[in-house]
């Protein structure tokens, strides 16, 4: 299951920005002239491919031979299934959701310029269109029904080590779908040739750094950087209110730390880094100005 972050710290951070603004409108100062709150939501679908796993895949293979030595009936099919699943691409979707709230600066001195902070959270689902794991799958049950002993042996194995037998989860999850969440902090900066007209178009780099969680069990953690050019619009409907709508190309990495604990006691980590995902993200809210 997705594990969940507290939530009391967030809305410590969304109750401060709101009053913020809320104390600007009885009185504004020097210190709030140019800042403004914002909050909205965003959407985002992509689809990727990923490059071929055939070094998974024959390290899978390897160490298969170290437990199975003399192979089962069925078992070289399942090999075989492995290292050609391991020599292709797979297609992959991303669906994602994210709700964003902050505060935009104006910077008087250099003109044009505005800089920005604020919070993101994320959630979607992650699922594999082609080279799923199919033949792995018909392979492990053609196993599974010639040697069931070996092949039960194999899949239980395989949870202490990478073997070519798939997991009790994976042979059920046909399409390799998976949910995910995040928070992360952002901050960036963006151009306004006419931020003091009604129309005020922008073009800008985001930047963010954050907390993901996966629902793949493991033991460590699992941390995201964003990086995103943005192009905009925003409408400035009044002295005090405005909206916009913005599109982004988002690149995404998660780094995920594994830490394993031997019989001794001796714990060592592990880093594994996810290939950079890039997602077409449309987003849209509200502000005003302090």
């Amino acid at each position: 299951m997705i594990r969940t972050l507290s939530f009391s710290r967030l809305l410590t951070a969304l109750a401060l920005m709101i009053l913020v603004p809320f104390s600007g409108i009885v009185a504004e100062s020097s210190f709030t002239k140019g800042f403004s709150f914002y909050m909205g939501g965003a959407y985002s679908f992509d689809e990727y491919t990923s490059g071929p796993q055939f070094d998974d895949a024959f390290l899978r293979v390897g160490l298969g031979r170290f437990v199975f030595p003399t192979s089962p009936t069925g078992y070289s099919q399942l090999e075989n299934a492995l290292l050609t699943e391991g020599a292709n691409t797979s297609r992959w979707s991303r669906d994602e959701r994210q709700f964003r709230a902050g505060l935009h600066k104006d910077i008087q001195g250099l003109p044009y310029l505005r800089i920005n902070a604020g919070i993101v959270y994320g959630n979607g689902v992650e699922q594999c269109k082609l080279n799923c794991g199919e033949f792995t799958r018909l392979a492990y049950l053609e196993f599974l029904q010639a040697s069931p002993n070996a092949a039960l042996e194999a899949m239980i194995q395989g949870y202490a080590i990478p073997l070519p037998a798939p997991s009790l989860e994976g042979l059920s999850n046909y399409n390799n779908e998976y949910g995910y969440e995040y928070y992360m902090v952002e901050g960036g900066m963006s151009l306004h040739p006419f931020r003091d007209q009604l129309i005020d178009p922008y073009l800008g780099l985001d930047l963010g750094l954050g907390v993901c969680y996966i629902d793949i069990e493991f033991d460590g953690s699992c941390r995201i950087v964003k990086m995103a050019p943005k192009v905009g619009i925003q409408a400035n409907v009044s002295e005090r209110f405005f909206a916009y709508f913005q599109m982004e190309y988002e690149l995404h990495r998660l780094r995920i730390a594994k830490t394993y604990t031997d019989s001794n006691g001796n714990s060592e980590t592990y880093g594994l880094e996810s290939p950079t995902f890039s997602m077409k993200t449309l987003s849209f809210g509200v502000g005003f100005n302090l």
